[in-house]
């Protein structure tokens, strides 16, 4: 039992790493549409600071 409670463990930690979701994955990050289209946007405030989220999604089609 413990054994495999001890591989079990192991199996885990090695795989866990695959399993991390990168932090450019967000759809709420200007940083997820940089990496998807390939181009540097500039002049969009964070999702936080707009009173509607279409609001910030309309910014980054835009530029």
């Amino acid at each position: 039992m413990k054994i495999r409670n001890a591989l079990l463990l192991y199996c885990c930690a090695f795989v866990s790493p695959f399993f991390e979701v990168e932090h450019d994955q967000d759809p709420s990050k200007v940083e997820f549409f940089e990496r998807i289209y390939g181009i540097e946007i500039k002049e969009v405030k964070p999702l936080e600071e707009y009173q509607d989220p279409g609001t910030f999604y309309s910014e980054v089609t835009k530029k």
